[in-house]
């Protein structure tokens, strides 16, 4: 949290008054929903993980195993989608004018609206959001295999211009070249997709009818709202970065301190408490920098982006109060 709070703090300066004032309150929202969220996918993985790892076992049968547990996979992501929904319908609260009633109850509200049918009508609008944003990501991912398929091409271009080496330098650096435009747009994509959502819902508490909650949800997206989501991801890719290296550092110093110790040849030889010791302090290293990352793609973008439409909605308040006049 320290370092994604602190780049927070330089890059996203626009809003770190609304960050800092509602930091400590997101977060504790976080860790209290994130706790059976976590439950949930770790029985997952422990579910599926024995039968998708191992290698001897076909692809058809992995399928089928899936397929086997549809009645484990259905109720997971039903929970996510609601999970989801309840989440981003009731941090509007953060952006809402604490006189008014219809905030005040915002839990009841963010579970269930005036009425059951627009409650369902409200999460319908969900979906189809979310259902937007995942084609997306999938076209993203289609584009990274076909360019992966182009790969071996570009390899043997590189051998017949200039060798192995000008052939290996080349490649890393297209490679890295093409992962950082990848993972901005990754990025863009993912915090595009949690723009939408809070700004419909915030467009539903002051306009109940649901599709013209979404077609001002999508319209309120500007050059300037594209500008900043721009900003935070290329943030979030500043964070990744950052962790990644940390991880780095940190196995390194331990290969350091602790590779001379070990002698395959030799149990014996071992120093098992200081590698006991070791292995604990990276379990604790590589968690905290997994809190950093949902920190950085999760708590302040989503601040950053309710300040976003917080910032908007009072500018077209005072345009509209201007142009009354």
């Amino acid at each position: 949290m320290i370092v994604s709070y602190l780049v927070s703090k330089l890059a996203l300066s626009d809003a770190k008054d609304f960050i800092s004032k509602n930091f400590v309150k997101l977060l504790i929202i976080n860790i209290i929903i994130g706790f059976p969220l976590a439950v949930l996918i770790i029985g997952l993985i422990l579910e599926l993980s024995p039968i998708l790892g191992d290698s001897k076992i076909s692809v058809v049968s992995k399928i089928e195993f899936l397929l086997g547990k549809i009645y484990f996979l259905v109720p997971f992501l039903i929970f996510l989608l609601i999970f989801g929904y309840i989440y981003q319908k009731s941090i509007i609260y953060f952006i809402a004018p604490k006189e008014n009633d219809k905030y005040r109850t915002f839990l009841k509200w963010a579970i269930l609206d005036t009425s059951i049918i627009k409650s369902i009508k409200s999460f319908i609008g969900y979906i189809l959001i979310v259902g937007l944003y995942l084609i997306m990501f999938l076209g993203i991912e289609l584009m990274k295999f076909f360019l992966a398929l182009l790969a071996a091409p570009l390899v043997g271009i590189f051998l017949l211009l200039g060798g192995p080496i000008i052939t290996s330098i080349l490649s890393f650096v297209l490679s890295i070249i093409f992962e950082i435009i990848f993972q901005i747009i990754s990025l863009f994509i993912l915090f595009l997709g949690s723009y939408i959502p809070k700004s419909y819902f915030f467009a539903r508490v002051s306009n109940p009818s649901n599709w013209s909650s979404l077609k001002m949800a999508f319209s309120s997206i500007s050059g300037k709202v594209i500008k900043g989501i721009l900003k935070l991801a290329l943030y979030g890719l500043i964070i990744e970065i950052i962790l990644i290296i940390l991880l780095v550092a940190i196995l390194l110093i331990g290969f350091v301190l602790f590779g001379d110790q070990i002698d395959v040849d030799s149990l014996d030889s071992l120093d098992i408490s200081s590698i006991l010791s070791y292995s604990i302090s990276i379990i604790i290293i590589v968690i905290y920098l997994f809190i950093e990352l949902v920190v950085a793609w999760g708590v302040i973008p989503d601040l950053y982006i309710l300040n976003m439409i917080k910032t908007n909605s009072q500018s077209e308040m005072s345009q509209n109060a201007e142009q009354s006049k």
